[in-house]
Order: structure tokens, then sequence, then C-alpha cells
């Protein structure tokens, strides 16, 4: 009779056990959802009164470790860092551009595991021994703490909390070098989206020790002296060339694939001009599309003119091809996929030019965004918003929808221009804005929302709650529209249906007419290009 009985409390025991068990997944489970909900309400609700923010830094990044030194003695350098340190020595002599491009690849010519392009092609860099491809990295030297952030791609099963990533920095003194291991922070930049995707964007900092070098940083999954599986980026740092000042606002485009419609990104160069736009930053992935040579002669122009980078993003060509073998992957994910890595561009173009731009926007080449009214500029209504609420990081404006299927309104004389043909506009919503970061303040940029630290004073990865961008006053940001010109509507079948029963004839970029036809007509004179 007592075995029986302790069997029954044995048994008694393993059910309360298992109703513990199932009790604390379940509890992670929702905590989890929990998290995501919030989340994306902080990035896709961008009301002004946004309360009861999560720190997302602080839930996301990777437990805190205090940095750790090593000293090797001079003659005996690792022969990888040694490559490192020839390469930055030589460049210290060496000050174009061009020759710092080709030095970026040259620290990353040795390893196998890692794909490069032509001179001066951006390349993703993978992690040994862990599924991440990272893009650039950058100094911020913007708050109290001096940190390297980089951007790039990592597999969805990776988990944050339990990867061990160390940026390894290395300080030279008279008789030793030293490398200091940082504990590397990772924050997505936006939840991986749509579910079911591969792979995601995040974004990767750490602190700057005293007396680092800056022109090179390591990334390694071990603090040993010994590994010798680490991958090397250059520290980007555009600054402004001596006498320039730094000017208002640039436009940065994802990576553009495909054939390109040249008249209509003529067009669309030439009216962002007009509208008050100072200069232009165009990722591209080679594509070896039809009119690859007149795409690149457009290019070419615009350069040698200042108005125009161009940035080269080979993920499409390089690294892609070879998860797609070994993922299977069909047309729909390859799309979610490209839909992240898209963000690593915004992110590495917002970092690249922070310094010599304060308002950067991320743009397609289907949008165009200008002022209804002649009287009010773009950079006017940003600043005015700015004086009254200093320190946010972006500026989001609403957005109309022009598509093809609403048809042609026939008004302009100038009907082989496509602002001036497609003038029908559903009614102006919110369902995809964009924004302009603020350069000074903005730390992460999703596809429509800048995401910005509320908090600037202290330790920035202890005391920030990360917010999206500011809406402006009503009456005064519907002055600024972003125009989204589409063949027509089918992600959306309901918000279709809403967009064709507000259908107005908006005529607020006839106002360009003129002045950008002969602006368009010039430039294909110039190119000696055939003028359609």
């Amino acid at each position: 009779m007592a075995c029986v009985r302790n069997t029954i409390s044995v048994s008694k025991i393993i059910l309360l056990f298992l109703a513990l068990m199932t009790y604390s997944v379940l509890l992670s489970l929702i905590s989890s959802e929990i998290f995501l909900r919030r989340y994306h309400s902080n990035i896709l609700n961008q009301s002004r009164d946004l309360k009861g923010s999560d720190n997302i830094l602080k839930q996301l990044e990777i437990v805190p470790e205090q940095p750790s030194i090593v000293l090797v003695q001079s003659d005996v350098v690792l022969e990888q860092s040694s490559k490192v340190l020839k390469v930055r020595n030589d460049s210290d002599a060496k000050s174009s551009s061009n020759q710092n491009k080709k030095e970026s690849m040259q620290v990353n010519s040795h390893h196998d595991n890692q794909w490069n392009g032509k001179e001066g092609n951006r390349a993703f860099y993978k992690i040994p021994g862990v599924e991440i491809y990272l893009k650039s990295a950058h100094l911020d030297d913007r708050f109290n703490e001096t940190c390297v952030r980089m951007f790039g791609i990592q597999n969805t099963r990776i988990k944050n909390n339990q990867t061990r990533l160390y940026c390894r920095f290395t300080i030279d003194g008279a008789t030793y070098k030293s490398y200091k291991y940082v504990p590397v922070k990772i924050v997505p930049v936006f939840p991986p989206y749509p579910y079911g995707v591969l792979f995601y964007t995040s974004s990767y900092w750490c602190d700057v020790p005293h007396l680092s070098d800056t022109d090179f940083v390591g990334i390694y999954t071990s603090r040993s002296i010994e590994t010798n599986d680490g991958t090397f980026l250059k520290i980007e740092n555009e600054q402004l060339k001596t006498g320039k000042v730094k000017q208002n606002m640039s436009i940065c485009v994802k990576p553009i694939t495909g054939t390109q419609n040249v008249l209509r990104f003529v067009e669309w160069i030439e009216f962002h001009k007009i509208s008050g736009i100072d200069h232009f930053v165009i990722y591209t992935n080679e594509s070896n599309n039809a009119n690859k040579n007149e795409v690149e002669q457009i290019l070419d122009y615009y350069q040698t003119k200042g108005l125009l980078d161009v940035q080269y993003d080979r993920f499409f060509y390089s690294i892609l091809p070879h998860l797609k073998v070994k993922y299977e992957l069909n047309d729909e994910k390859i799309g979610w996929i490209m839909s992240q890595v898209y963000l690593t561009s915004y992110n590495d173009c917002l970092y690249r030019y922070r310094n010599r731009f304060n308002y950067i926007l991320m743009l397609d080449l289907d949008e165009i965004i200008s002022s209804s009214d002649p009287n009010i500029r773009i950079i006017d209504v940003i600043e005015s918003g700015a004086a009254r609420l200093p320190n946010v990081g972006g500026w989001p404006f609403h957005s109309g929808w022009h598509l093809d299927t609403y048809g042609q309104v026939n008004i302009s004389p100038h009907q082989h221009l496509h602002s001036q043909m497609y003038l029908k506009r559903s009614i102006i919503n919110s369902d995809s804005d964009k924004t302009f970061s603020a350069t000074a303040y903005a730390l992460l940029v999703t596809w429509h929302v800048t995401v910005y630290c509320k908090y600037t004073q202290g330790p920035i990865r202890e005391n920030c709650n990360m917010f999206p961008g500011m809406y402006l006053k009503p009456a005064v940001e519907q002055a600024i529209v972003v125009h989204h010109y589409r063949h027509s509507c089918r992600s959306m079948p309901k918000k279709c249906e809403e967009y064709l029963k507000g259908t107005v004839v908006d005529n607020s970029t006839l106002q360009y007419g003129d002045a950008l036809n002969i602006n368009v007509v010039k430039v294909f004179k110039d190119l000696d290009l055939p003028f359609p």
C-alpha cells in the first residue's frame, strides 16, 4: 500500500513538473509575442504621444562583458594582423579615395569565405563560423561614447542572446601592440518580416576603446589571440572636404535592378533637383540589363557634376546565388530576403553620408517628393519642425498613389514626362510614408521610418528608448507629398478599393513642368541619347 501511495506521489510530482514546464514555455512565448507587438508598435505607430516604449537596446543586446586586452610583442604579431597594419600604414601615404577602396578590398582578400567584386564594390563579408554577412562599418562619435556601427544580414535561426561576437581593435605602443576585444551588441533593424523570412538585417555595434586604431576593425567569435577566424572591415568615416559646407538634403536609392526607363530616371533626378534636393546616392548591383550602358552614362554624367554618388552592392550576384542553392529558395523567398537586404543599404547610406548632409531621405525611383505650394520649400518645413522639436531623428511625410490604371490627364504640354501625365492620385495616406532622417540623431532606418534615441544624455546603450520620427503639423505637412507612381494596386486589395474611391486630380506637379522639360532635354542632348 505504501508503494502505491509513493507511486501516486511520484506521479503527482511528475505531473506538477510537466505543468510547470508547460506554463514556463507558454509564458515565454507570450512574452516574446508581447515584445514583438511592442516593437512593431514603436516602429509602425508614429504618433507623437507614443508611450510605454520598451528599451529595445537593453532587451536585444548581448549581455555586456568587460573588454579584454591581450598584449603581443611586436615581433610575433599574427600574420593576418600584420597584413592589416601594413595596409593601414601604406594608406597613410595615399590620399585618393580610389586607393582607399582598393586597400579595403586587400584587407579581406585573404579570406576564402568572403566575396569580393571589382575595385570600389561594397561587398558583404561572412563572419566565419556563423551565418552573418556584414556590409560595412562606420565610426559614430555623435553621442557621449564613440562606437563602431556595422550593418549586415543574419540567419533568423541565430539567437542574439546566445551569440558572442567581439570587435578587435589594435592599440599601438612603443614596444608592444595590444589587441582589445569588445563585446558586440546586436539590434535588429526590424524584426524578421515577413514572418518566415530566412534572413533579416541587424545593426552590430561596439564601443571604441581609448587610443584604438580606428582604420579597421576585426570581428571575431572568440577572444583567443590564437584564432585566425576573423573578418576585417575598413571603418568608413566620410568627412566634409576642406572648405565645404554641410549640405541640406540628399536622397538614397536602394540597389537598382533590371532594365531602367532612362527617360523616367533622368526626369526623377531633375524633378528632385528643382524640388531642392542637393545630392543623390544610387546603390546598384551592376546588373547586366539591356540598357546598362545608358544607365552608366547617366550615372557618370551626374557624378562628374558632383551631384551623385554610386555605391555598389554585390549581394544579388555574389551571396544570393550561394544562399539560393543552399536553401532551395523560390522567387517569393528571394524577394523577402532582398527587402531585408535593402535595409543594409539604407543604414549604410545614413552613416556613410551623415557628416555631409543634414537630412537624408530613403526613396524609390517610382516615388517623387514635392511641395504642392511653390512658396513652401521642403527644407523650410523640416527646419521649422526641428526648431520646435529639437533632437528628433526623422520627419515623415504622407504619400498618395498615382496608378496607371487611374488613367492619364491631358493637361500638360509635356505628356512625355511621367509626372506631367499621370495626375490622378489616391487620397493622401500614411500607409507608405517616407522619412527625412536627421543625421545628427537618427540611429536606424527602416523602409518608411527613422528610429532615433529619445534620450541623448548618458551612455546610449543604457539610456535609450527608440522612437520613430515625429509628424509635422497636419496643415503644413500636407503641402509636402510623396507621389508614388505604380502600374496598379495588387498588394492590399482592401486599401486599393479605398484609394480608388478617393481619387482626385492633383495638379501640383505641373508647376515644375516647363523647367523640368528643359532640364531633361538638355541632359539627353549632352549625353547624345535619343530623346523618346
